[in-house]
């Protein structure tokens, strides 16, 4: 079962701000389609606790997260 969720960038001057973002739970795991959360951009940074992560997308179209 897909759901939608609003997905939000509160940097200055975002104009993605409030995407729908598709939650997909699978077995009890939340699953997300990649190009939902980055759209046409390569890189994503993820907050998580004190640390920030960046996803990107390679040339290969496959995915790196780094700290």
């Amino acid at each position: 079962m897909l759901k939608p969720t609003l997905g939000h960038d509160e940097s200055a001057g975002s104009t993605q701000s409030n995407r729908p973002v598709w939650i997909q739970i699978r077995a009890g795991y939340a699953c997300v389609e990649a190009r939902s959360l980055l759209g046409d951009a390569d890189e994503l940074q993820i907050i998580h606790g004190e640390r920030t992560y960046i996803l990107r997308r390679t040339r290969q179209n496959k995915l790196i997260l780094v700290a």
